[in-house]
C-alpha cells in the first residue's frame, strides 16, 4: 500500500457517516505510541544504551556479558543495525525499480547542459544512486522517462521533463 492509499484509509475515519469518537481516540493513541517507539528505536540506533546492547547480546553471544564485552559489542551492534536498515532500503528500491521496468545498471538519460563552465567532469556513484532512488520513489506520479538530471558544478539537479523550471531536487 503506498502513502496516498494510507492517507485515504486514515481519512475515511473522519467522514461524517463513519465518524466514531472511540475510533479516533484509538488511532490517536496508536499514533502517539508509534511515534514514541520510533523515536526510541532511532535513539538506540544512534547511541545504543547498555540495556539494549545486553538484550541483543543475550540472543547472539554465548559468553558472559561483562562491561568489557558490552563496550566491544556496542559499535558492532550499532553498525550491524544500520547496515540492516540500509540493506532493507536497497532491497525496496531495487524492487521498485524492477516493478517499473527500470534497472540500476541501465544508462542514465541523456541530458544537455546549458553552460560550459557549469560542467562537471563526471557523475559520482552517489549522485547516480540518488538520481535512481528519487526516480524510483516518484515514478508512480511522474512518468519514468520524464525524470532527468543535469549536472552543475557542485551538484546534480533532478528535473521533470528536462526543464530547469520544474526542479524536483
Amino acid at each position: 500500500m503506498d502513502f496516498l492509499d494510507q492517507i485515504k484509509q486514515f481519512s475515511k475515519k473522519f467522514r461524517k457517516d463513519t465518524f466514531y469518537v472511540e475510533s479516533v481516540l484509538s488511532t490517536a493513541s496508536e499514533l502517539k505510541y508509534s511515534k514514541s517507539i520510533k523515536d526510541h528505536f532511532s535513539g538506540q540506533l544512534k547511541h545504543p544504551q547498555e540495556g539494549f546492547v545486553k538484550y541483543i547480546l543475550s540472543n547472539v553471544y554465548s559468553g558472559r556479558a561483562t562491561q568489557a564485552v558490552i563496550e566491544n559489542f556496542t559499535p558492532i551492534i550499532k553498525k550491524s543495525l544500520n547496515d540492516l536498515i540500509s540493506e532493507m532500503m536497497t532491497d525496496k528500491i531495487s524492487a521498485a525499480l524492477k516493478s517499473n521496468g527500470g534497472d540500476v545498471a541501465e544508462n542514465p538519460p541523456e541530458v544537455s547542459d546549458d553552460s560550459e563552465d557549469n560542467k562537471q567532469t563526471e557523475l559520482t556513484s552517489e549522485e547516480l544512486e540518488a538520481f535512481y532512488t528519487i526516480r524510483a520513489l516518484i515514478c508512480k506520479d511522474i512518468p519514468y522517462s520524464d525524470i532527468t538530471y543535469r549536472i552543475a558544478k557542485t551538484q546534480i539537479n533532478i528535473l521533470h521533463q528536462d526543464s530547469q523550471r520544474k526542479l524536483i531536487c
